[in-house]
Order: structure tokens, then C-alpha cells, then sequence
């Protein structure tokens, strides 16, 4: 049995009072921004002058990929400005708090974009975002969920092409 096995078991999270037990305290998520369809280019803009401070993604789309409770461990997120563009991966902002929100319930200041779905969404209150020191080559493969992955800080900060990322929670995932 893993250590990761027991740290995505619900029964054995459930830490002291006051305490937070995590296995990853530098866990991060790659994952791409959302479709540029639509969505006011102030947005983008965001992204790239590093003022970004709101990322949403619909928690069923998270919950694609991992199990839901793993998203209050996420402390950075890696944004690749478009899944379907070999852009590189160059930044990771630190995740201040995850929320879950109806996407109608979201400002469109937080997400570029007017919503009426009633649909559930992870939102993530970003800080000011890091400069990774090498750029990470990012070849997409036509699909969003190709860049959902969990790793950590430390080991994103060691490779330099997307697909050499090493994931963790390996059991967390669906």
C-alpha cells in the first residue's frame, strides 16, 4: 500500500482539529485557460501582464480527472495559456483559497465571460505568480483534459517538456 493510497482515502483525512493534513504541501495543477470563444480579451491580457487573479474550471470537468476533495490541496496552478496552442508553460500562481460556485453566481471580472449555467465551478483566488526557471515545452494533443496534471513545484521546476512531468496521487484520479 502507498502513502499516496492513504492520503486519498476520505477516512484517513480527517485531521486534528486546527491542523491541515496534506501529503504535497507544493502540490500544483497544470492546467490550460479556458476558450478564448466569447470571452472579453482583458482576460488574456490578465495572463500576460500577470495580474490574473481569479482561474474557474467546471468542477465536473475536475472531477473527470481527480477526485473531488484534492482540490482544496492545490496551493499553485501552472497555466498554459491555450490547450490547443504549443505555447510554453512559464508561470505558476500560488492558489490563495478554492471556492465552488455556480458559474452564474461567478463575476464575469473573475472569468472574461457573462454566464447563465447553473453548472458547478472550482474557482481559485490566485496570488502573484512565479517565473519558472526554465520554460516547459507544451505539445498539445487537441483535447483540454490532456493538460490537467498533478505534480508538484519542486518537480515542475525540474523538467523541461510537458509530457516528462512526473504526476503524483496517481490513486486520485478517476
Amino acid at each position: 500500500m502507498s502513502t499516496e493510497h492513504l492520503y486519498v482515502q476520505e477516512a484517513a483525512r480527517i485531521p486534528t482539529y486546527g491542523m491541515q493534513q496534506v501529503l504535497y504541501p507544493d502540490l500544483t495543477m497544470t492546467i490550460a485557460l479556458g476558450d478564448s470563444t466569447n470571452r472579453e480579451a482583458r482576460y488574456f491580457e490578465q495572463y500576460r501582464d500577470n495580474s490574473l487573479s481569479f482561474y474557474h474550471t467546471p468542477t465536473e470537468t475536475f472531477t473527470l480527472k481527480f477526485q473531488p476533495h484534492i482540490a482544496q490541496e492545490i496551493r499553485f496552478l501552472a497555466l498554459i495559456p491555450n490547450h490547443l496552442d504549443a505555447e510554453p508553460l512559464s508561470k505558476v500562481w500560488p492558489v490563495r483559497s478554492v471556492t465552488q460556485s455556480p458559474r452564474d453566481q461567478i463575476d464575469t471580472t473573475k472569468t472574461g465571460k457573462h454566464s447563465s449555467s447553473k453548472r458547478s465551478y472550482f474557482v481559485f483566488e490566485l496570488g502573484q505568480p512565479l517565473t519558472l526557471p526554465t520554460n516547459i515545452a507544451y505539445k498539445p494533443d487537441g483535447t483540454f483534459r490532456y493538460s490537467m496534471k498533478l505534480t508538484t513545484l519542486n518537480k515542475l521546476e525540474s523538467v523541461k517538456v510537458f509530457s516528462d512531468i512526473e504526476m503524483v496521487y496517481k490513486e486520485a484520479l478517476v
